[in-house]
């Protein structure tokens, strides 16, 4: 995975409570040829907010990185976010984008859907590649519920759910939900958590 050690700084202006910067994210990767650890810039720029003693992100773009801009774009529609947790969503999701720094990100997004169920000891990821999840969640001693879930481009493709009650609702709770590469992750935790009205 790649690590962003800092932010080197090489102009900034400053204009009000507004901060624009031009810099290098100084970040350190592991070679795919020596495995060795190898250190690079990734040239971006910012445009900042200062509020409430925090940096907030009003910009940012991201030197050669298109589909990782167009992504924080929208992110930053939704809501407001500092710099320090830009810089967390950028460390995470860099090398989804770029093919230098990490060319299979199958095992990255494994990681980041175990993260977000391993605090819940009745879940268990059987099987995760690029393209399927199979997850068995223990509904009591005796019962456990298997999923399957097919998907695309972060599209979700199919459902298999062994409890039929269960696939009937989330398939049409997902009738109605666009995933995409920003949710994508959270709306599988949500189909995992589901639980039926009346159980």
């Amino acid at each position: 995975m790649a690590n962003i050690n800092y932010l080197k700084i090489k102009d900034q202006i400053f204009s009000g409570n507004n901060i624009f910067i031009n810099g290098d994210f100084m970040v350190t990767t592991t070679s795919q040829k020596t495995h060795k650890a190898e250190e690079k810039k990734i040239a971006a720029i910012f445009k900042l907010n200062y509020t409430r003693n925090t940096f907030f992100v009003e910009q940012i773009k991201i030197l050669e990185q298109s589909r990782l801009n167009a992504v924080i774009k929208e992110l930053l529609k939704e809501r407001t976010y500092s710099l320090n947790e830009i810089f967390e969503y950028i460390q995470q999701n860099l090398p989804f984008y770029d093919e230098n720094i990490l060319t299979d990100t199958s095992n990255l997004f494994c990681e980041q859907l175990e993260e977000k169920l391993v605090t819940n000891n009745n879940i268990q990821i059987n099987n995760c590649e690029e393209g399927t999840i199979n997850i068995s969640k223990r509904k009591s001693n005796e019962i456990s519920i298997n999923y399957q879930i097919d998907f695309d481009e972060y599209q979700i493709t199919n459902i298999v759910i062994s409890d039929k009650d269960i696939q009937s609702e989330i398939n049409k709770k997902i009738s109605e939900i666009q995933t995409n590469e920003f949710n994508f992750i959270e709306i599988v935790s949500s189909i995992i958590y589901y639980i039926p009205e009346g159980e």
